[in-house]
C-alpha cells in the first residue's frame, strides 16, 4: 500500500500550493506525523500523480506531476445488494481499475435505492481502495432509479451475466466495454429479454452458480485483464 500518497479532488498542477480535506489532512498530520519539509505523493483520480513537499498548516507545494492516460474503459453495472455486499465490490473493484460503478434496483433486488449517507459512505470506500491499489483513476459512482435508465448509460459492448443463456466469450468491443450483475434471485425474463433488445450478449462467468458480489469481482478481474493486455 502507498502509504505516503494522499488523495486531493482537484487541480494538481506543478508550483501550486494545495490544502487537503479534513480527512486527508488528518490522515497527514495527526496519523503519519508529516512534518514542513517532509515529501508526499498525491492523487486526484484523474489520472494525475504528484510529488509535493509539506508546508505550514499541512498545506502541501507541488513540486512535480505525472499524467496517466487510458486507452480502454470497464463499467460495472450492480443491481443493490445488501449494503455490505455493495461495499465488498466497490472495494475490490476499485483495486482492479474498474473505470465506473453504476447502481440500479432489479426486479428482484432485496433494496430499492440507498440512502445519502450509504452513498457518502461508498465513495469514501471509493477513494480508500484507489489509494491502497496505487491507481490513478476513481472510478464513476452512479445510481440509477432502473435497469432501463441504467441501460441507457452503457458504453461499449454490454454484457449480462446469465444463468440460463450465458456464453463464455471474447470480448468484441476493443475500447470499452459494459458489464451487468444481477440480484441474488437472477433476473426476470423481463429483464433479460429487454438486455437482448438493446443487443447485449449474454455472459457465463463460471460453471457454478456465484454469489452476485463474487460474480461481481470476478468479472471485474477478468474484464479488467483483457482490456490491460488489448492495451499492451
Amino acid at each position: 500500500m502507498p502509504d505516503n500518497r494522499y488523495f486531493y479532488k482537484g487541480d494538481l498542477s506543478k508550483g501550486t500550493s494545495i490544502s487537503l480535506c479534513s480527512a486527508e489532512q488528518k490522515h497527514l498530520l495527526k496519523v503519519m506525523r508529516k512534518k514542513k519539509g517532509d515529501s508526499v505523493t498525491l492523487i486526484n483520480g484523474q489520472g494525475i500523480l504528484a510529488t509535493g513537499i509539506c508546508e505550514d498548516k499541512g498545506s502541501i507545494f507541488i513540486t512535480d506531476t505525472f499524467t496517466e492516460k487510458k486507452k480502454k474503459t470497464f463499467s460495472l453495472f450492480l443491481s443493490l445488494l445488501r449494503p455490505k455486499s455493495i461495499e465488498l465490490v466497490i472495494e475490490k473493484a476499485t483495486e482492479l481499475g474498474v473505470d465506473s460503478i453504476h447502481l440500479f434496483p432489479a426486479k428482484r433486488s432485496e433494496k430499492k435505492e440507498l440512502s445519502l449517507h450509504q452513498i457518502g459512505r461508498l465513495e469514501n470506500i471509493l477513494i480508500s481502495a484507489l489509494k491502497q491499489s496505487g491507481g490513478l483513476f476513481l472510478p464513476k459512482l452512479v445510481c440509477h432509479s432502473s435497469l432501463l435508465s441504467s441501460l441507457s448509460s452503457a458504453e461499449g459492448a454490454i454484457y449480462f451475466c446469465s444463468l440460463q443463456n450465458g456464453q463464455k466469450q471474447i470480448l468484441k468491443e476493443p475500447y470499452s466495454s459494459s458489464l451487468f450483475i444481477g440480484p441474488e434471485k437472477g433476473w426476470t425474463e423481463e429483464e433479460e429479454v429487454l438486455f437482448i433488445s438493446k443487443g447485449a450478449t449474454p455472459f457465463n462467468l463460471s460453471q457454478y452458480t456465484l454469489r452476485a458480489e463474487t460474480a461481481a469481482i470476478a468479472a471485474s478481474s477478468i474484464f479488467s485483464f483483457f482490456l490491460q493486455e488489448e492495451a499492451i
